[in-house]
């Protein structure tokens, strides 16, 4: 019986602290190795533009040396702390660090809050809430991880704002010493400032902290009076001091930032549409098992007192309001209050555990301790597996690849602004500001002979977004010729083609053409002149397969122009093309036979050389939208001459339209040459037809620039347009045989 009493019985003390150690040690090294392998799994070195500010003031504190002049100017944007860090990470680690600083961040954050909430909880229940916290934040919305790990602001927060708990919560105990507990006020003070240069939103721990030290104050705690005067004591010196600066600077006293939340918080509205839903995105976000062990831990806090758990809570809670009446519905702001909810239902499910081993040996309850930590661990480790980089992944080699290449010595690189990565890539690893022509409507070349470039991804494989209205690839060769001249870049996993600006040329050169036929069918071969020739008469030679050679005398030909061939000369040949000016590289000629329509976009896509066909009635509207040819009464819209065209030809003109928003009642209008209103065809649109094509047909007047009135005479209300997205052009002989379109 005694040998049965020896082996059952529990271990003693420290041999159970000990093996708690080590289990927290053991939950410790599980959520380093999970962190720093999602890292690793989500690494891009281009983030996004939302990154960019700091790394463009952090670049500009380094270059300056950390000049107190550069700091001040980024003060008067943002508190300038994180610059700073990543300024100083660079310095010391190469330009890559600024990548990784928030891994670091995250474990001392967590290791702060984790040694703060031991002194009120066993070493196990700390252990379970880290690996709970891991799994609940990282799992809970898709980016999460990369709004953790990657150089936002979010992490830092935490950071300071668990190390002012580590700090303050001993201060508030009333069974250690009146100096120790000063002194840690102190330290929670200081740390706080310190907090409030990284991010304003530090101080709200201040809040949870002050309202414990005063209810032991009121309570007869002499002590906790001065540990609330030493933590307010280093944030009131750190608000004179910046009102100060601002003051010497003749800067309005409040900061940018502080100003917009002071602006929004003396209306004393919450706005509860995004408060509600902003707590679904939180329910969302922890899981609904979170969201019960959340509710555990609430219940658990209030029964057992425990300052640290409830201070995560009013945290949350004013994180929560600020941001439902301060910032839209984002998850990068919301995640600012899920971590600390996250802590609280990991500690509720630490609870639920410790009550239900209560009554076993203390090796059996070790053992559902080490089965739950090893489930939140094969938790974690798939939702690692599940990680993807933010775009695609840019590694070390790529960013090798682009500072070697020419483009990061170019004096101009032209860049569309949907290939994000690509963008932030040349503005952090090279001297590079791309430049999108859409956005910026500035298509000349550096002054001065520099070289510019020109960079396509040569497929885009449904990753990049198009553009809307013209692309910036057609805008450029609208205006300058481009060559590929230089080897393909290959970054992010994407083969970048590169290009060259080339001046145009002058001169006599000859172009081989394509006519796909079935037999010899007239038609118009068009001919894209873009605006190289404004002042420049061309002349043309269409030499086919077989018989006459064929000349064409071009007036200051622009954009699109149309060259009739007859049955006879219509195959295979060549263009021979003369100038006495420079005249675009590359014509793009475009075959259409006789009778068939061929569509012109003047939407989405649409080529710049189709933009001066837009004339009076078109909304005015720039080259770098979509929606550039919409109608609300009449409009006009002018065609290039086809050269070379028999007296009898008849033109089909269709247009396909759309209604925005569809019209409840029904729209009619005529289509009519200019000038000639007696040739005028009707058209009519049905109630709540979205689309709809207007169509007309007939010979054309003999005049230079033919030109077509569209008419809407009955049925356009206030607030609806009329869009044109395509046009298309079709031309066939009134005598001779045709195709049908």
């Amino acid at each position: 019986m005694e040998k049965c009493r020896t082996k059952c019985a529990l271990p003693p003390e420290g041999a159970a602290f000990r093996l708690e150690r080590w289990f927290y040690a053991a939950a410790w090294a599980v959520f380093a190795v999970l962190s720093g392998w999602a890292a690793w799994r989500i690494m891009s070195y281009a983030t996004g533009q939302d990154v960019r500010i700091y790394f463009y003031w952090a670049d500009r504190i380094l270059d300056a040396r950390f000049s107190p002049s550069v700091i001040l100017k980024c003060a008067r944007l943002f508190v300038p702390g994180y610059p700073l860090l990543l300024a100083a990470g660079k310095a010391a680690a190469g330009y890559f660090a600024v990548y990784w600083i928030n891994v670091p961040l995250l474990w001392l954050g967590c290791w702060a809050l984790g040694r703060a909430l031991r002194a009120e909880s066993a070493l196990l229940e700390t252990s379970v809430a880290l690996l709970v916290f891991f799994v609940l934040t990282f799992t809970g919305y898709a980016l999460n991880p990369h709004f953790l790990l990657l150089p936002f602001r979010g992490v830092v927060e935490w950071t300071f704002i668990f190390g002012v708990m580590a700090a303050a919560l001993p201060a508030l105990k009333r069974t250690l010493p009146a100096r120790r507990r000063l002194a840690c006020a102190c330290a929670a003070g200081w740390i706080l400032l310190a907090g409030a240069g990284f991010r304003e939103t530090v101080v709200f721990v201040l809040a949870p902290l002050s309202l414990f030290a005063v209810g032991q104050g009121l309570r007869g705690d002499r002590s906790a009076w001065g540990v609330l005067g030493l933590m307010w004591l280093p944030l009131g010196l750190g608000a004179a001091l910046l009102l100060g600066i601002r003051w010497w600077q003749g800067e309005p006293l409040l900061h940018n930032q502080i100003h917009i939340w002071w602006t929004y918080a003396s209306t004393g509205k919450v706005r509860g549409g995004w408060l509600k839903d902003i707590l679904r995105v939180i329910g969302g976000q922890l899981h609904p098992t979170g969201v019960v062990f959340l509710g555990v831990g609430v219940w658990a806090a209030l029964r057992r007192r425990a300052k640290g758990i409830l201070c995560l809570l009013l945290l949350s809670a004013l994180l929560i309001i600020f941001y439902a009446q301060y910032k839209t519905l984002h998850m990068r702001y919301v995640l600012s209050a899920v971590g600390p909810l996250a802590w609280v239902a990991g500690w509720g499910l630490a609870v639920c555990l410790s009550r239900v081993t209560r009554a076993l040996r203390a090796e059996w309850r070790m053992g559902v301790f080490t089965a739950v930590l090893v489930a939140l661990t094969a938790w974690g480790a798939c939702a690692v597996l599940r990680m993807e980089s933010w775009g695609p992944a840019v590694g070390r080699a790529d960013v090798r690849r682009l500072a070697a290449h020419p483009l990061a010595q170019a004096d101009r690189v032209y860049l569309d602004a949907s290939y994000r990565y690509m963008t932030d890539a040349l503005l952090t690893f090279t001297q590079v500001q791309p430049v999108d022509v859409v956005r910026s409507g500035d298509w000349r070349l550096p002054d001065g002979g520099g070289t510019a470039f020109l960079i396509l991804p040569r497929e885009e494989n449904g990753a990049f977004p198009l553009p809307s209205g013209v692309r910036q690839e057609d805008w450029l060769r609208h205006h300058q010729d481009w060559l590929p001249v230089e080897a393909p870049l290959l970054f992010g996993g994407v083969v970048w083609d590169v290009f060259r600006e080339a001046p145009r040329m002058a001169g006599r050169r000859e172009v081989a053409v394509s006519i796909p036929s079935a037999g010899k069918i007239p038609g118009v071969l068009w001919l894209n002149f873009k605006s190289g020739t404004t002042a420049a008469d061309v002349r043309l030679e269409w030499t086919p397969a077989e018989g006459e050679v064929l000349t064409f005398h071009l007036a200051r030909p622009s954009g699109w122009v149309p060259l009739w061939l007859p049955a006879e000369a219509a195959m295979d040949g060549r263009l021979g093309v003369e100038a006495d000016l420079p005249y675009p590289h590359e014509l793009s000629p475009l075959w259409v036979p006789a009778g068939t329509i061929h569509w012109f976009a003047l939407e989405q896509g649409r080529s710049p050389s189709v933009l001066p066909w837009l004339a009076d009635g078109f909304l005015p509207r720039g080259h770098q939208e979509k929606y550039g040819a919409s109608v609300v009464s009449n409009a006009i819209f002018r065609l290039p001459t086809l050269v070379g065209a028999p007296v009898d030809i008849e033109w089909r003109i269709s247009l396909n339209v759309t209604m925005n928003p569809p019209s409840p009642t029904e729209l009619n209008g005529v289509l009519y040459p200019e000038h000639h209103p007696e040739k005028a065809q009707e058209w009519g649109m049905r109630k709540g037809k979205p689309n709809h094509k207007i169509q007309w047909r007939g010979p054309l007047p003999e005049e230079e620039d033919p030109a077509w009135v569209l008419m809407i005479t009955h049925g356009l209300e206030e607030g609806r347009f009329l869009r044109v997205e395509h046009i298309g052009i079709g031309v066939e002989p009134l005598a001779g045989p045709g195709t049908s379109p």
